[in-house]
């Protein structure tokens, strides 16, 4: 995550100076993110947790934004947040850390048709990019939905994940994140997409 663009988000923090010292913004979408991947959608839950989940603390490096804060800044950078959020599951996909091929009733787990080793025209690349974008929808649609229904009730002010062992380590991220881009570069380039 650290190797994604986040300029978008440092724009309106720039200035004069004279505005209060925002929470970086690479931190808050880390903690976002994983927030999310934990299925916790709630601004107030992700605070709390923020001070009590070693994880969530570890992500925020002892920072600790109130719920407030955490709205705000999904709110403010919800163009940006889907774009982001796109990437990291393409790049994720790429890596082989995530598989989109399954689908899940009652946990009971069906393997679609598909070889795993089909190539993607660009066709499908297309529609696959629109339903990510309809699912992360989904997902920023549930945490607004979610902060309306707390704000209402509460007032405005008011299992564990292994990783692969070939993520574990920081030298084993930086080589799957080098080969994903490299995969990724060359289905662009095979699709001649720029």
């Amino acid at each position: 995550m650290d190797r994604l663009d986040l300029n978008a988000f440092y724009a309106p923090y720039e200035g004069d100076g004279r505005r209060n010292q925002p929470y970086h913004p690479a931190m808050m979408w880390k903690v976002l993110i994983y927030a999310y991947m934990v299925g916790e959608f709630s601004s107030r839950k992700i605070a709390a947790r923020l001070e009590t989940d070693v994880a969530f603390r570890v992500l925020a490096a002892g920072k600790r934004p109130n719920h407030r804060t955490i709205c705000a800044f999904r709110q403010g950078h919800l163009q940006d947040y889907r774009k982001l959020f796109v990437e990291l599951v393409l790049v994720a996909r790429a890596a082989g850390l995530i598989k989109l091929n399954m689908v899940s009733i009652d946990g009971t787990k069906v393997e679609a048709n598909a070889s795993k080793r089909r190539a993607m025209s660009y066709d499908r690349m297309v529609k696959e990019s629109a339903r990510l974008q309809g699912e992360i929808n989904g997902l920023l649609a549930r945490s607004k939905h979610t902060e309306a229904e707390e704000d209402a009730r509460f007032g405005k002010e008011g299992g564990d994940v292994a990783l692969p062992p070939a993520v574990a380590t920081h030298n084993g991220r930086q080589k799957i994140w080098n080969e994903a881009e490299q995969q990724l570069e060359a289905l662009w380039r095979e699709h001649n997409v720029a």
